[in-house]
């Protein structure tokens, strides 16, 4: 019997939401609630006090398979970490490194060329960022110097917070925050916005700061 590719691509998010149907019922239950109001006040406080699972759920074949597309973009979603707190998913710390240390360099899966094209220029054009992406007269100076022999990431499950091997100078817009494997008091990042944000509106709610298209 075949699953059906809708079951298989619906398993996650269904996965999620019994898994908040069982909370709300649970907290209701466990706090005696006698409204929802009182139910919503007990999940909100679940909620205000931070916490994060890992999930295993990706299979390699289809990693693999994904990033050889030439429209697949390499990038990680993990926010900004402080070094030995908590204990992150190791791309916070290794995900591009990993990229070119092992299905670059190992498995040949993608060329080096192709990887850095996935990683700088076709997110920057996708995204609109025209000054990004490129080196090139007039651009931002964003540039990550790295031994490709070497390069690496060290960052596990278990140990998550491990600087990648293999880079030895990071430059961003034009200042040195990594010089000669270390990392300096520089802090020239900023936040960027593509061209959709012109039609945003910046908010703030008790959740935190966010964006609402202009009316």
């Amino acid at each position: 019997m075949k699953t059906s590719p809708f079951f298989k691509s619906a398993a996650v998010p269904l996965t999620a939401l019994a898994l908040g149907v069982f909370l709300f019922v649970r907290v209701a239950v466990e706090a005696h609630a006698p409204s929802i109001k009182d139910v919503h006040t007990h999940v909100e406080s679940i909620y205000s006090q931070p916490a994060a699972m890992i999930y295993h759920g990706m299979g390699e074949d289809d990693v693999k398979r994904i990033m050889q597309e030439p429209f697949t973009m390499i990038a990680s979603d993990s926010g900004v970490r402080q070094i030995d707190e908590s204990v992150p998913h190791p791309r916070g710390y290794g995900n591009n490194a990993r990229v070119l240390g092992h299905y670059v360099r190992e498995l040949k899966l993608i060329s080096l060329e192709d990887a850095i094209r996935k990683m700088t220029s076709l997110p920057a054009q996708t995204f609109g960022f025209r000054d990004r992406g490129l080196i090139r007269e007039g651009f931002a100076a964003d540039l990550v110097i790295f031994d490709e022999n070497t390069i690496i990431d060290q960052a596990t499950f278990d140990k998550p917070h491990q600087f990648p091997l293999g880079i030895s100078y990071v430059i961003v817009n034009g200042g040195l925050v990594i010089e000669n494997n270390q990392m300096t008091t520089t802090r020239p990042g900023v936040a960027l916005f593509g061209p959709g944000s012109r039609n945003l509106d910046r908010v703030s709610t008790t959740r935190g700061s966010g964006w609402v298209r202009s009316q």
